[in-house]
């Protein structure tokens, strides 16, 4: 999921004028798993999930070769 959070760097306080809403640091894009919850560079959607690769490749089931042969 993407979260837009406020990260303010508190210009005031440094002596420089507040821009307000027109702000780049009030409304910054992070993307957050929505698998695992953690902050992540890169997401992928499946479905109406939007998922870290970790989490994409769990939501599978594994193909081993050895059980493909299991019933011969």
């Amino acid at each position: 999921m993407i979260k837009y959070e406020d990260e303010c760097v508190g210009c005031t306080v440094l002596g420089m004028h507040c821009m307000g809403n027109r702000c780049p640091n009030r409304n910054v894009p992070h993307l957050y798993c929505d698998g695992c919850k953690d902050e992540k560079d890169k997401l992928y959607q499946l479905g109406n999930k939007q998922l870290c690769k970790d989490c994409l490749i769990a939501e599978f089931d594994e193909i081993i070769l050895d059980d493909c042969f299991s019933n011969i």
